[in-house]
């Protein structure tokens, strides 16, 4: 592998830079030096420029030349709709410079962004859809679809092209979520349970995802408006009964762990609990019972402990757990010491 120190990005055997590798990073005014009308002579006299000689090997994605493309990495499944919300990380680059000016890589996971309302730059949000999820490409941006004739001075020279590598870390497709909630309560009541079940989903992804970033109480918050989606709705057979607990049953999950990231055990236990009466014998929601057992304090209330923690076991099963001093599981059943 080429030496990191020996790359050089105006080489284009060379160009492809590790972003990953790269810090956040902003040039300084003193950095921007030789004077951008130096810059553009230069590119003018010298057809040959690093830009150009991308430009060569790209698929013009605008149809007018304003926006070219190169894919690095190919994504798979569906392109990304414009409705979607969507989480990437980029890199963006000036002619004749091989750090970026602006850059998210050091974000593990980068805020999601609705299309059509938090990406500012034109031909950053053209380009985002036209790529898949776990795509990674390469984009020349003219000045009318990034920063214009002014540019953004002392990062960016004024009618200048830029260029943005993009990685698509995941996609949330929220047409559907949208569409209900802007609905009348008494639209939500007749709202098909297909379309029911994609909207439940899209809010647990967006809670997963800000569980995942450490921010526990929009997490919790997009479980709870999940779960109250199924306040309106009445399943009409089994089918659809079991369906809406099937979604029920990970929303309780996901608001007990939650609960308890938030330092809030007693809450946490309740939507144990209210797991283990959808599926009595679930392994996730005994185990997350059993997790609790150390960190709710319930004097004088033992039984409730044996209550919520045998949910599921036999008669047997709980008359021995009640003659036993210590926590013990049997049969993946959570039993817990008398206080």
């Amino acid at each position: 592998m080429t030496n990191r120190n020996q790359i050089n990005p105006w080489n284009p055997s060379h160009f492809h830079p590790f972003v990953e590798q790269l810090p956040l990073y902003t040039l300084t005014m003193a950095e921007t030096k030789p004077d951008w009308a130096i810059r553009t002579n230069r590119a003018s006299e010298d057809q040959q420029s690093p830009f150009h000689c991308m430009s060569l090997r790209m698929q013009d994605v605008a149809g007018d030349g304003g926006v070219l493309k190169e894919v690095l990495r190919p994504g798979s499944g569906s392109v990304i709709p414009s409705t979607a919300s969507v989480s990437v990380h980029y890199s963006a680059y000036s002619e004749y410079t091989d750090r970026p000016f602006d850059s998210n890589v050091q974000r593990n996971t980068p805020r999601f962004m609705k299309i059509g309302q938090d990406i500012t730059l034109p031909g950053m949000e053209l380009a985002i859809l036209t790529m898949r999820k776990g795509e990674f490409s390469r984009f020349l941006f003219k000045p009318e679809y990034a920063y214009g004739k002014m540019g953004c001075p002392p990062r960016i020279p004024p009618n200048a092209t830029v260029m943005f590598e993009i990685d698509i870390l995941d996609f949330l497709d929220t047409s559907e979520s949208d569409q209900y909630f802007s609905l009348s309560q008494a639209e939500q009541v007749n709202y098909p349970l297909d379309k029911l079940l994609k909207v439940v989903n899209t809010e647990r992804k967006f809670g997963n995802y800000f569980f995942h970033q450490k921010q526990y109480q929009d997490a919790k918050d997009k479980y709870k408006k999940a779960l109250s989606v199924f306040a309106q709705y009445q399943p009409v057979n089994e089918d659809q009964k079991q369906q809406i607990h099937s979604s029920k049953l990970l929303l309780f999950l996901n608001l007990s762990i939650v609960c308890l990231k938030l330092n809030a055990p007693n809450r946490a236990l309740v939507y144990g609990e209210r797991a283990l009466q959808i599926e009595s014998k679930h392994p996730k929601a005994l185990f997350r019972c059993g997790q609790l057992l150390s960190r709710v304090e319930l004097e004088g209330e033992g039984n409730l402990w044996q209550d919520v923690c045998c949910l599921g076991a036999s008669d047997s099963d709980r008359q021995r757990a009640s003659a036993d001093p210590m926590i013990q599981w049997r049969n993946g059943i959570c039993f817990v010491q008398r206080q």
